[in-house]
């Protein structure tokens, strides 16, 4: 599966830098990563390096909307060249831009940035797998459904990611399930 590039402050960036396709690192066994024991080598070795940015709805909201913290997301997604999000984010986000919105003209503008921009972040799907392991991480975290969840599709990722979030409760439990965590507190 070939993504296109994206454009961001006039550079274009090939969003994935080696032949991986989506698929194999949203599914494939040999790619997934077991980050309940500290590991963060892909089983394959770390053939494939991904400079990936996973964003949740938290950090992608602040890119579409006016806030103090938006230049920390902007600049932390134009120092990668692959941008992940769980599939539930975009309901969210979206969800989210509805209530912002000033106007049903401002509205249509906002989802129409985001439809542009989704094509650019790869989806992790929330499956069975993604389920059960939200429940592991919810329970030993003692988190909401939620933020259970969006670490849980963080977790199906290869290598080390860097996790950007501006949910306080999420960023112990994501920096020991070993992310790099991205964050106006301590920016990772």
């Amino acid at each position: 599966m070939s993504r296109p590039d994206v454009t961001i402050n006039q550079q274009r960036q090939p969003l994935c830098p080696f032949p991986l396709t989506l698929e194999s690192v949203v599914y494939s066994t040999p790619f997934e990563v077991d980050r309940s024991d500290g590991d963060d080598q892909a089983a394959d070795g770390g053939a494939h390096h991904m400079n990936a940015l996973f964003l949740d709805t938290s950090a992608l909201l602040r890119r579409y909307v006016a806030d103090r913290d938006r230049p920390l997301v902007i600049g932390a997604m134009e120092t990668h060249d692959t941008w992940v999000a769980s599939a539930m984010a975009r309901t969210e986000l979206q969800l989210a831009l509805h209530q912002a919105a000033g106007s049903p003209q401002s509205q249509r503008e906002l989802w129409a940035a985001v439809r542009d921009d989704w094509e650019a972040i790869w989806e992790i799907p929330l499956d069975r797998r993604c389920l059960a392991r939200a429940t592991e991480i919810g329970a030993r975290f003692g988190l909401p459904t939620v933020d259970a969840l969006t670490l849980a599709a963080a977790a199906r990722l290869p290598g080390q990611i860097d996790f950007i979030t501006f949910e306080r409760q999420q960023i112990p439990a994501a920096a020991e399930l070993g992310f790099s965590v991205i964050s106006p507190d301590g920016n990772g």
